[in-house]
């Protein structure tokens, strides 16, 4: 089990509750990922594999994918796929507006 720190006002409130869970999912899911597959590589292409992911749960709504997609995530930010692949946190989310 990893272990968050969070303030104590966030401790009991449910969202945060599940996020904790969802995170720990992702713990496992790279874990046994390693097992099965090896080191993160960057042959494996993981951004391309993540679009697949998300067009695969885009049919589906499958919770599954959702996890998979996060993995992805993280393996494209370790071994990226993206030639433009950088860290620019002063940039602003293209979502934020959208409600």
């Amino acid at each position: 089990m990893i272990q968050l720190y969070t303030p104590m006002d966030l401790v009991f409130n449910q969202e945060w509750v599940d996020f904790k869970i969802f995170l720990q999912y992702l713990v496992y899911r790279k874990y046994v990922g390693g097992l099965r597959y090896g080191p993160i590589n960057k042959k494996q292409k993981y951004l391309s594999r993540l679009k697949k992911e998300l067009a695969q749960y885009n049919k589906t709504g499958n919770f599954e994918q959702l996890l998979n997609i996060a993995v992805y995530c993280f393996l494209e930010s370790e071994a990226p796929e993206n030639k433009k692949f950088h860290y620019d946190p002063t940039v602003g989310s293209v979502t934020r507006n959208d409600t």
